[in-house]
């Protein structure tokens, strides 16, 4: 018998040994949760087109690790310096690109910024808890549809199928946020992509016996073609709802909209935006497409031959996984100051901008769970709206006189200034006008008398 299958410690050098050669492949990246099964929206990439950036190729989250940097930007004026894009934070859900600002020649940033875009899981519109589509749903939210192969006929026997599925509006929020990485930084990005990925979801082995999924049980003397596929897929998308610049004070009150001011605006541009924009879907996270127009495919219908593996949607161009940008096409904070000296003040604006998205769906088949509204409230789901940032620096003047305002305004400052000024009014009176005292006494023992 050999001695090293006995020795614990060899077979440990032999293990990491492994590793070492495989370069660690053989423990892998760990994948990422789906969560509920139905439809689920996430950041898929991030993507610098501006006119100066080093590098305009896509860069996947899942493959690039937090601080990476993936972008800079170098410009011909030799006094403006330089900037670098840096994948801050490449959570799929709440991502954060980070944008910093050198001076010329320098290697720590002076100013810096994070571009962060948050997700709300999609949620299904009047759905039912489980999401069957054979549940009672409200005529006005949830539209049937159906449609059926070409009939075959083989000797007597005539066959087709035919499919149903429900029309589904489905919303998702995305909120894009810019806050200071250092304090009072400021500036503003230009031409970058979040490529979002809108995916079905299905737990493949829910219904598996040692990892093979096993086909659904059909009845006896019948024949189950309807439910023996289930599926979601977009068929179109757009914005229902947006506001370019939601915003509360740091008390988290509602700030005045007519002190906001206009330049604001000017740097919450992203596309598409403002209601009732339509939201492309992409089969691949690529603006440049094949587009295949109607009368073509009807004037030669190979064109879609193949297209999609999947036979029963009901247009081959379709599909369960789609791609859209949210462009930053001009985002970033907003400094504004005047005056000089004491007299100097600054005020800094840091947008958040909130963008619903709308999708309408087609879903057919049993679903397991489905994330709906109803579900999200039994479980206490709650999402937050992220507020924009305003900070105000006062010239040290005005806060000089607000200081001045506040303490005279104060009730134990009245009292105390109506108790010294009575005290300084008696002594002026004893030293220039002793005689009004001497009246004053004799009406006050006057009065005592009188009333004795």
């Amino acid at each position: 018998m050999s001695r090293t299958r006995g020795n614990p410690l060899i077979i440990v050098l032999l293990i990491g040994l492994l590793l070492v050669l495989s370069g660690g492949s053989l423990l892998g990246l760990q994948t990422l949760n789906p969560g509920p099964e139905g439809i689920d929206a996430r950041v898929y990439a991030v993507q610098d087109t501006c006119q100066f950036a080093s590098n305009t190729n896509l860069v996947l989250l899942s493959q690039t690790s937090a601080g990476t940097i993936f972008s800079t930007w170098t410009v011909t004026d030799p006094g403006y310096g330089w900037c670098d894009y840096a994948l801050a934070k490449p959570d799929p859900y709440n991502a954060v690109v980070r944008k910093n600002y050198y001076w010329q020649g320098a290697t720590v940033p002076h100013n810096s910024l994070n571009y962060l875009m948050e997700i709300k899981r999609p949620q299904f519109w009047e759905v039912n808890q489980r999401g069957d589509p054979l549940g009672v749903r409200a005529a006005t939210e949830i539209v049937w549809q159906s449609w059926e192969t070409q009939p075959t006929q083989e000797g007597s026997q005539i066959t087709w199928n035919k499919y149903g599925a429900y029309l589904v509006p489905v919303d998702y929020i995305v909120q894009v946020s810019c806050r200071a990485a250092i304090d009072g930084s400021y500036g503003w990005t230009q031409d970058l992509h979040y490529w979002l990925v809108m995916d079905t979801v299905r737990w493949y082995n829910a219904f598996a016996v040692d990892g093979q999924l096993l086909p659904a049980e059909t009845p006896e003397d019948a024949i189950l073609n309807q439910y023996t596929y289930h599926g979601a897929f977009p068929i179109f998308a757009w914005i229902s709802e947006w506001d370019p610049f939601v915003v509360q004070d740091k008390g988290g009150n509602n700030y005045p909209t007519n002190e906001i001011p206009s330049d604001v605006y000017d740097l919450t541009q992203i596309s598409p935006s403002v209601e009732g924009r339509q939201i492309p879907l992409y089969t691949t996270p690529d603006t440049q497409y094949n587009e295949i127009l109607s009368s073509e495919v009807w004037r030669d219908p190979t064109l879609i031959t193949g297209l999609e593996k999947k036979p029963n949607v009901p247009d081959p161009r379709f599909a369960e996984t789609v791609f859209t940008p949210i462009t930053l096409a001009k985002f970033g904070a907003l400094k504004q100051s005047g005056g000089w000296g004491p007299w100097y003040w600054e005020n800094f604006y840091y947008p958040t901008v909130f963008i619903r998205v709308r999708s309408l769906y087609l879903v057919w088949g049993q679903w397991t769970y489905l994330w709906t509204q109803q579900e999200a409230e039994e479980q206490g789901y709650e999402w937050k709206e992220r507020s924009s940032i305003i900070i105000e620096h006062t010239s040290q003047w005005d806060q000089f006189w607000a200081g001045v305002g506040q303490w005279a305004t104060n009730p134990w400052t009245l009292f105390w200034l109506f108790g010294l000024g009575t005290i300084i009014m008696i002594v002026l009176l004893i030293i220039f006008a002793p005689g009004v005292l001497t009246v004053i006494a004799v009406w006050v023992l006057d009065r005592r008398k009188g009333g004795g």
